[in-house]
Protein backbone atom coordinates (compact mmCIF):
# COMPACT_ATOMS: atom_id res chain seq x y z
CA UNK A 1 0.00 0.00 0.00
CA UNK A 2 1.06 3.24 -1.02
CA UNK A 3 2.05 5.79 1.59
CA UNK A 4 -0.64 7.96 -0.04
CA UNK A 5 -3.16 5.59 0.77
CA UNK A 6 -2.01 4.64 4.22
CA UNK A 7 -2.65 8.36 5.28
CA UNK A 8 -6.08 8.52 3.55
CA UNK A 9 -6.77 5.35 5.46
CA UNK A 10 -5.76 7.26 9.10
CA UNK A 11 -7.69 9.95 7.76
CA UNK A 12 -11.01 8.19 7.64
CA UNK A 13 -10.42 6.53 10.78
CA UNK A 14 -9.75 9.33 12.63
CA UNK A 15 -10.51 12.77 10.62
CA UNK A 16 -8.66 15.28 11.29
CA UNK A 17 -9.17 18.94 12.03
CA UNK A 18 -6.27 20.34 10.62
CA UNK A 19 -3.98 18.36 8.71
CA UNK A 20 -0.48 19.41 6.91
CA UNK A 21 0.15 21.44 4.27
CA UNK A 22 2.77 18.73 3.24
CA UNK A 23 1.01 15.83 3.30
CA UNK A 24 -2.15 17.49 1.62
CA UNK A 25 0.00 18.39 -1.57
CA UNK A 26 2.06 14.44 -1.19
CA UNK A 27 -1.76 13.13 -1.70
CA UNK A 28 -2.45 15.51 -4.19
CA UNK A 29 0.87 14.52 -6.70
CA UNK A 30 0.47 10.88 -5.86
CA UNK A 31 -3.52 10.84 -7.31
CA UNK A 32 -3.26 14.14 -9.64
CA UNK A 33 0.49 13.47 -11.04
CA UNK A 34 1.79 16.96 -12.78
CA UNK A 35 -1.89 18.69 -11.78
CA UNK A 36 -1.06 20.12 -8.46
CA UNK A 37 -0.72 24.44 -8.97
CA UNK A 38 0.29 26.19 -6.07
CA UNK A 39 -0.81 29.54 -6.63
CA UNK A 40 1.09 32.15 -4.58
CA UNK A 41 -0.80 32.26 -1.03
CA UNK A 42 -3.58 30.45 0.90
CA UNK A 43 -4.55 27.69 -1.94
CA UNK A 44 -3.42 25.04 -3.70
CA UNK A 45 -4.90 24.34 -6.85
CA UNK A 46 -5.76 20.69 -8.66
CA UNK A 47 -6.88 20.89 -12.46
CA UNK A 48 -7.87 17.40 -14.00
CA UNK A 49 -10.85 16.58 -16.34
CA UNK A 50 -11.67 13.49 -14.16
CA UNK A 51 -13.05 16.10 -11.31
CA UNK A 52 -15.27 17.87 -14.58
CA UNK A 53 -18.19 15.60 -14.40
CA UNK A 54 -18.62 16.18 -10.09
CA UNK A 55 -21.45 18.59 -8.91
CA UNK A 56 -18.62 21.65 -7.95
CA UNK A 57 -15.86 20.99 -9.64
CA UNK A 58 -17.26 21.49 -13.37
CA UNK A 59 -16.72 22.70 -15.93
CA UNK A 60 -12.90 22.89 -15.61
CA UNK A 61 -12.61 20.12 -13.08
CA UNK A 62 -10.59 22.54 -10.37
CA UNK A 63 -9.86 21.69 -7.09
CA UNK A 64 -8.85 24.42 -4.85
CA UNK A 65 -7.96 24.19 -1.02
CA UNK A 66 -7.02 26.40 1.29
CA UNK A 67 -4.18 26.00 3.35
CA UNK A 68 -2.74 28.27 6.41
Amino acid sequence: MARADKRIQRWLNNPPTDAPVEEVEAILKHYFPGKLKTKTGSHRVVRDERLAPYPGFAPFGELSIPVK
